[in-house]
């Protein structure tokens, strides 16, 4: 398991140093690694074998950014994404590459849907490492480093920018994924659209969405919906936290 962190207050290193200095102290063998690159230069990535470490990362990150005054966020964007504290306690272990290659995709001009996918999906799993639930932003800078790692190192460079800056946009477009000031994007909070049947948004709520459906949970975001009214449908979903739209 990978986690990206960002800090917002404090110094990188220095972070980084008592970071490892307490992993040490608390025997936990998780590792701080920071990418030989130029955009991401607040950014460091823990890297974990097992989530039962998970929580006594959180507290002892939660214990610098008290006692040192130091401001971060961050959460898991590969690998297994965060456990939701909401509803459904059940575990969401899907990969970047399998969720993706299921997502469905709007009609739109023949282009590289991978990258609208991985997108989708890099957003929802960049979750805040204090609360779970919450996902937070990426920089387009920060998207564009995070895909390039990720793409066959023959993928031509100039053509993901203009695939990613089109993509943003439709994605934005579609109520995928809200943009914010300076370049930073957050996938959106999970909508069900009525007349469509799909599912929209935060990709963390798609298992739960199917389960209070009755569906077969699956990463597929055409939904089935149960034999009853509007009203009653919204108030099912409403339990999870989902907005129904007519």
């Amino acid at each position: 398991m990978k986690y990206m962190h960002s800090i917002i207050r404090g110094q990188r290193k220095a972070v980084i140093t008592e970071i490892e200095k307490r992993f040490k102290l608390e025997g936990i063998g998780g590792q701080v690694k920071v990418e030989a690159d130029t955009v991401l230069k607040k950014e460091f990535y823990i890297e974990v074998d097992s989530e039962i470490l998970v929580a006594d990362i959180r507290q002892i990150l939660k214990a610098i950014c008290k006692e040192k005054q130091v401001t971060m966020q961050g959460g898991l964007f590969e690998g297994d994404i965060a456990k939701l504290q909401q509803k459904s306690n059940k575990s969401l272990n899907k990969s970047l590459n399998t969720v993706a290659s299921k997502v469905v995709i709007p009609n739109s001009p023949a282009r590289d849907y991978q990258i609208w996918e991985k997108v989708i999906i890099l957003l929802s799993n960049h979750r805040s490492p204090i609360n779970p639930a919450v996902p937070i932003p990426l920089t387009k800078r920060q998207i564009l480093s995070l895909l390039t790692s990720s793409l066959s190192p023959n993928y031509p460079q100039d053509k993901l920018s203009q695939e990613l800056e089109v993509t943003l946009r439709e994605l934005e477009a579609k109520g995928e994924i809200y943009a914010g000031m300076g370049n930073r994007f957050c996938i959106a909070q999970p909508i069900v659209l009525y007349e469509e049947a799909l599912f929209c948004g935060d990709r963390a709520y798609l298992p739960l969405t199917h389960q209070l459906l009755g569906n077969p949970i699956t990463d597929i975001t055409k939904l089935t919906f149960p034999e009853i009214d509007f009203d009653s449908l919204r108030d099912k979903l409403f339990v999870g936290g989902l907005s129904l739209i007519n």
